[in-house]
């Protein structure tokens, strides 16, 4: 387990696109975008990136968003993106939140945010989330244009 480096951002697109295609969501991975965008993020301090690798491919991985609440100001890291590759899935799932909830804690975080997404593993979600804390906050609804 790792937190990658501005370098290794590349590594993820095989499993950027993997996400996108089994959660079936909205717009599309741009190769360049994606990598430019979190590389951005991880220089300004405002992304993380966990990963676990295997033979220096990503078979899991978890990113982070982290800003300052507009309203009160407390740091705030949310999970822009949480997978593990089919057939790599079991503990590397949890030891990937596991890391980020370290980091959270040891970084000053004050609020961590979850996403769970419609139709992918429902029930085992949400239990996971309220065994570890976490409160149903709001549902987002996407409209495309």
């Amino acid at each position: 387990m790792k937190i990658l480096t501005t370098e290794e951002v590349p590594l993820l697109l095989p499993a950027a696109h993997a996400f996108y295609e089994e959660a079936k969501l909205p717009g599309s991975v741009v190769d360049d975008v994606f990598v430019a965008s979190w590389v951005n993020l991880i220089k300004s301090g405002s992304g993380v990136v966990f990963a676990e690798l295997l033979d220096g491919k990503v078979i899991g991985t978890l990113g982070v968003i982290v800003y300052n609440d507009l309203c009160d100001g407390a740091k705030v890291a949310v999970e822009a993106f949480w997978y593990v590759m089919p057939g790599n899935r079991g503990m590397i799932g949890s030891a990937l939140y596991g890391e980020f909830e370290l980091w959270a804690r040891t970084n000053s975080v004050k609020r961590m945010a979850m996403i769970r997404l419609e139709g992918l593993n429902d029930r085992a979600m949400h239990e996971f989330y309220v065994k570890k804390g976490y409160r149903i906050l709001e549902t987002m609804y996407v409209k495309e244009l």
